[in-house]
């Protein structure tokens, strides 16, 4: 830092840069598997303001994300993306969260009352997160905002989500990723059908997807008892079934590949 250059000036470039990279989207990967079951418009989803995935890691979490956003631009809807981080605080929410929707939405001067109110703010920033709540409102465009890490979230950063959560404006939807062994504080939004739920239950493949996968992007294609049996073996478990395929994709024989990883009582989790 050159002398006599404000301190405040370059923390401000390195939480810029921190959180463009936390709201931009991850690069989706290539013939990613659309589950119709699990989608926004799904019977069982499609009028929950609040939906939460909460499985163990390597259960698709990501990728269900990732379809959702697809969908959701498909249907006009602004999209903000926030992978959550540690070090998040109120403060950093709440920048993020703004450049994330200026971002999407291509407005830049959005939120600029919020930003000049941060620095008065109390440490919780729930009232700066009001405020960027009704801004939303104001807007009255049809947004979802995907949260993904989100138990990396501690303190004073959980609590302002779950507020941001139980206090969401008409066009506004959340979808929150996090693992099963942490929790989050949405329990009493589920009995009035605001928040739905998705676990490794409803996250795993089912038999018929993972025939499926394991069918198409195999040479030659697997029977459809040997895929079975790998799905069985895997139960289903979305990491598990990409590591049997990369291992049925390395060899020149798929069937013989499989043969030996039956044998071998599969892949370790």
């Amino acid at each position: 830092m050159q002398q006599g250059q404000p301190p405040q000036r370059l923390n401000e470039t390195v939480i810029s840069a921190g959180i463009v990279l936390a709201t931009t989207p991850p690069r989706a990967p290539q013939r990613q598997l659309d589950r119709p079951q699990l989608g926004l418009d799904a019977a069982r989803l499609r009028d929950a303001p609040v939906l939460l995935l909460h499985a163990p890691p390597g259960y698709a979490k990501t990728a269900i994300l990732c379809q959702w956003r697809r969908e959701a631009l498909r249907h006009g809807r602004v999209v903000l993306w926030l992978s959550a981080r540690a070090d998040d605080t109120p403060t950093r929410l709440i920048l993020a969260l703004t450049h994330a929707f200026r971002a999407a939405a291509c407005r830049p001067s959005f939120g600029h009352t919020i930003l000049e109110a941060l620095d008065s703010a109390p440490e919780d920033g729930l009232g700066a997160l009001t405020c960027w709540l009704a801004a939303i409102a104001e807007v009255a465009v049809e947004t979802v905002l995907i949260i993904d890490d989100a138990e990396k979230l501690t303190g004073p950063a959980r609590g302002a989500l779950e507020y941001l959560l139980r206090n969401l404006p008409v066009n506004l939807r959340a979808c929150v990723a996090l693992r099963s062994d942490h929790a989050i504080g949405t329990a009493d939004l589920m009995p009035f059908g605001q928040c739905e739920v998705l676990t490794a239950a409803e996250t795993g493949f089912t038999l018929d997807e993972t025939v499926a996968i394991l069918r198409e992007r195999t040479n030659p294609p697997l029977d459809h008892e040997t895929a079975a049996r790998l799905h069985d073996l895997t139960e289903g478990w979305p990491l598990g079934i990409q590591m049997v395929l990369s291992l049925l994709q390395r060899g020149p024989d798929a069937a013989l590949a499989a043969a030996s990883l039956l044998d071998r009582g599969g892949v370790e989790r």
